[in-house]
């Protein structure tokens, strides 16, 4: 059956600093894939947010590789197996007030006796122009990707696709866009992309996610490498 989608939220911040910002409110069922993508822009590493759910002891998210441009950032992190909460709202938590700063949080569920997996690891990609790309992705089979890319400077976003089909889902922030796309198809060194109306700096990354059939050979969750390049 794959994963379905069921619902996405987000959380911002314009000119306005703040330390924390909330996506909310989930009804999360056992088992299911929580995905957060955070952009934001600090030359200070200690400035790096974790993500959890505001309760504080159920579902803390695994971060991924943190990918720079500069001062232009973008992580992704995620819960596999979530425990079930309803209600929940989830917080991405700075180590200093920020601007510029965008959460979007997303829910999926596997299929009955399927369990989620990371089928393609962070991949991130960065420089100077209107194209924007993630590195580079790849999947044998079906999956959901999610992207998010974060710009230097003022721009409008458009065209968000992943392997030159349009994505499912956007969400279009004042310098910073957050995708995902659910991939039919197989990926064989693709990658995500969209474009920021003028040629600035900035950072993308993106992952794959996809399910194995619980309690078979395969019942074990694989990581294929794909760090860097485009």
């Amino acid at each position: 059956m794959g994963l379905s989608y069921v619902e996405r939220n987000v959380g911002y911040t314009d000119a306005t600093y703040v330390s924390t910002l909330d996506a909310g409110d989930f009804d999360i069922l056992a088992g299911d894939l929580i995905v957060a993508v955070v952009t934001w822009r600090t030359s200070a590493t200690a400035d790096e947010p974790s993500v959890a759910q505001t309760d504080g002891t159920t579902n803390a998210l695994t971060a991924s590789d943190l990918y720079a441009n500069g001062d232009v950032k973008v992580r992704i992190f995620y819960k596999l197996a979530a425990t079930a909460s309803s209600a929940a709202t989830f917080r991405a938590t700075f180590g200093a007030t920020r601007q510029y700063a965008s959460l979007t949080v997303y829910q999926y569920r596997p299929g009955s006796g399927e369990a989620a997996q990371v089928e393609s690891a962070f991949a991130s990609y960065g420089a100077t122009a209107t194209a924007i790309a993630s590195g580079s992705l790849s999947s044998d089979q079906a999956s959901v990707v999610f992207a998010g890319a974060m710009s230097a400077g003022a721009a409008t976003f458009s065209a968000e696709e992943v392997n030159d089909t349009a994505a499912t889902y956007y969400n279009r922030f004042t310098r910073a866009d957050h995708w995902s796309r659910e991939c039919s198809e197989s990926l064989v060194s693709d990658v995500a992309e969209a474009t920021q109306s003028v040629s600035q700096r900035y950072a993308c990354g993106a992952m794959a996610f996809s399910v194995y059939v619980t309690g078979g050979a395969s019942a074990v969750a694989k990581i294929l490498l794909a760090h860097g390049g485009r």
